[in-house]
């Protein structure tokens, strides 16, 4: 059996996330790659812009999913761009 999760539909990037984890479990690491861009896209204003902190926890998650993946491609200063910018994101939100 797969990789087992849930989130809840007041969170907006629910299915996007989860189609990302099911293309880097299935090594479609590209197609992983273009959907945490889009789950960041869609996080990352309503952080920084609309003031939801309750989401910060999902934004920075989608930033190690991404640079977890271009580290699967080997493309390590991606991926550490991505894994730093989940650091600041979570750092930002303690501030």
């Amino acid at each position: 059996m797969g990789r087992k999760w849930h989130q809840s539909h007041k969170e907006p990037n629910a299915s996007i996330e989860g189609k990302a984890t099911t293309l880097y479990d299935l090594v479609r690491l590209p197609e992983a790659l273009a959907a945490h861009d889009e789950a960041i896209t869609l996080l990352r204003p309503l952080v920084e812009e609309g003031g939801r902190r309750d989401l910060v926890g999902h934004l920075a998650s989608a930033l190690i999913n991404k640079g977890l993946a271009h580290i699967r491609t080997d493309d390590i200063r991606a991926g550490f761009g991505a894994l730093n910018a989940a650091v600041d994101a979570t750092r930002e939100s303690v501030k």
